[in-house]
């Protein structure tokens, strides 16, 4: 695969053909129906999720939710596709984006597995950290600091 996805799982899980959105528009190709098209963040720019639909004709659309406070129920991201199941990052996200689109939203936390060359057993040796969404700076009257951004 292009992304490298497959070989950062390793061999134990499914072989999934992962493509990046901008792959796809370079090749210029149509490619055959997929069977899953997942587009995120989809309600902030619509008119791309729509292009790869039209392209790829998914039986299935998953429209990963990320602004909630943005979504309404005449959303466009609502009528891409005649299979569309939207998905959020956190259940408060979820709840919050189904009372204002008025349609069913679910939420997951995706994961992958992953085993590290060096198994780390030791405080000393563990680097980083991860975080869902993305840390982002924020300012107001009351407060400052980072907030995450699903």
């Amino acid at each position: 695969d292009s992304l490298g996805i497959n070989e950062w799982l390793g061999h134990r899980a499914p072989q999934p053909v992962w493509h990046a959105l901008r792959m796809l528009r370079e090749s210029g190709a149509d490619e055959e129906p997929a069977a899953v098209v997942i587009c995120i963040s989809a309600e902030m720019a619509p008119a791309v999720c729509a292009e790869r639909v039209e392209a790829l004709r998914p039986a299935l659309l998953v429209v990963w939710v990320h602004r909630a406070d943005t979504a309404t129920a005449t959303s466009k991201v609502l009528s891409l596709h005649r299979d569309t199941r939207l998905i959020a990052l956190a259940p408060h996200v979820a709840d919050l984006a189904a009372r204002r689109m008025r349609v069913p939203v679910s939420w997951d936390m995706p994961l992958a597995p992953y085993e590290p060359q060096v198994t780390c057993t030791q405080l000393a040796c563990l680097r980083g950290f991860v975080v869902q969404g993305a840390l982002r700076k924020y300012k107001s009257k009351k407060a400052h600091g980072f907030t995450r951004n699903y």
